[in-house]
């Protein structure tokens, strides 16, 4: 531990200094107040100082007095003098000393003393690094909050859209429903229509504009009734995925789930991913809530989206398995995998790598537990090839 030692007398400066030095404490030596003030207030300063009373410059009651002033690290500071009487002892308290010692010193007393001085530093530096810690804690803590708030405002807002979806998909099916039964009206209209195509005779001067629309007019009512279809499966993939009925349990095919799934991420999808499906050829069927695990696989299918923006041919590989009892969904990308980080604290609530507002940092926590909830597993690893890869298990109830 550092110790100054300020005394104009050179006798009583080199006797201390040696003593102290066999002691174990690292000595620093001058013999005026101004220099000791210098050392005491610069960054680095020695813990504890013993300052004689009556010095050149400053003497020891000023330089008390000006360190207690300070807002800066605490010294402890003996009075090293020759007065022993109440009224100046009582002078040197008043200022600020932590204790005295007499001329001469005695070396026991001394030893006594500084032991009761370390002891009070170390507990000073314990408490300021705790301080430090506390307030560090805090500055965190503090951000952590921020973000958290931002991310639950956006998580209300996701539910206060999963409670308008239903009416919204409503308001979809009408109008899908009225060209859909409009197109199918047309197709039986047009068995009729082309009898009359058929007997055109070619030198009709519009021949050849009847007959294209004689060969085109099935594929467009064709397109039309596929288009529909497709609007009418995903706004029942919305309605079923923004329902909020307590989990079921019944028999469910996972491949169905799957494309269901993909259904309602095909926005994210269809412009720059390539969806490749691996199905197990014969899957049994599993026993819990579909809609749940939709909802967990549309969590895995965005996600990989977003881990792989920017990756050149990006794609997504979906497949199953059958092991025993066990039913095995796989989710890879070929994105730049997980951080040691995010590999750790994937499954935290809150934790996200995206940026503030665009990820809630509750979707993994989530799915996670909803798997848990059908007793099986969701596990993440990176794969040897780049991309991450998600692995369901769920058993299979025979």
């Amino acid at each position: 531990m550092k110790l100054l030692i300020a005394d104009d007398e050179f006798i009583a400066r080199k006797t201390l200094s040696s003593m102290l030095t066999k002691e174990g404490f690292d000595c620093q030596v001058v013999e005026n107040g101004d220099d000791a003030f210098e050392i005491l207030t610069k960054a680095g300063a020695p813990n504890i100082a013993i300052l004689d009373w009556q010095m050149p410059g400053l003497n020891g009651i000023d330089i008390i007095k000006r360190l207690r002033e300070s807002t800066e690290g605490y010294v402890y500071c003996i009075l090293l003098t020759g007065k022993s009487n109440p009224e100046d002892i009582a002078i040197g308290f008043a200022a600020g000393a932590d204790d005295f010692l007499t001329k001469p010193p005695d070396l026991s007393l001394i030893r006594q003393k500084l032991n009761v001085a370390k002891r009070i530093m170390k507990y000073e530096a314990n408490e300021k690094l705790m301080k430090e810690e506390l307030a560090k804690y805090a500055a965190s803590m503090k951000k952590i909050a921020e973000e958290r708030a931002v991310q639950l405002v956006h998580a209300d807002r996701m539910v206060t859209i999963g409670t308008l979806v239903a009416g919204v998909a409503h308001e979809i099916n009408n109008p899908t429903t009225f060209i859909s039964v409009n197109a199918q009206t047309l197709e039986q209209y047009w068995s009729v229509l082309k009898e009359v195509f058929n007997i055109c005779p070619k030198d009709h001067p519009n021949y050849e504009k009847l007959m294209f629309i004689a060969e085109e007019t099935p594929q467009v009512l064709q397109g039309i009734l596929s288009g529909t279809k497709r609007i009418n499966s995903i706004v029942s993939g919305l309605k079923s995925f923004s329902r909020q009925d307590k989990p079921k349990s019944e028999p469910y095919d996972i491949h169905k789930s799957i494309d269901t799934a993909l259904e309602l991420c095909v926005s994210v999808l269809k412009h720059n991913v390539k969806v490749e499906k691996k199905y197990f050829p014969d899957m049994p069927q599993l026993t819990g809530d579909s809609q749940k695990i939709e909802q967990v696989l549309v969590n895995l299918f965005t996600n990989a989206v977003d881990a792989m923006a920017g990756t050149k041919s990006a794609q997504l590989t979906i497949g199953t398995d059958y092991r025993e009892t066990t039913s095995i969904i796989f989710v890879q990308d070929n994105g730049p995998g997980l951080t040691d980080e995010a590999m750790k604290r994937i499954w935290d609530p809150f934790f996200t790598t995206k940026p503030v507002g665009k990820g809630t940092g509750l979707g993994m926590s989530i799915s996670a537990g909803i798997i848990e909830g059908h007793n099986g597993t969701l596990k993440v690893k990176n794969r040897p090839e780049g991309g991450a890869e998600f692995v369901i298990s769920l058993p299979v109830n025979e």
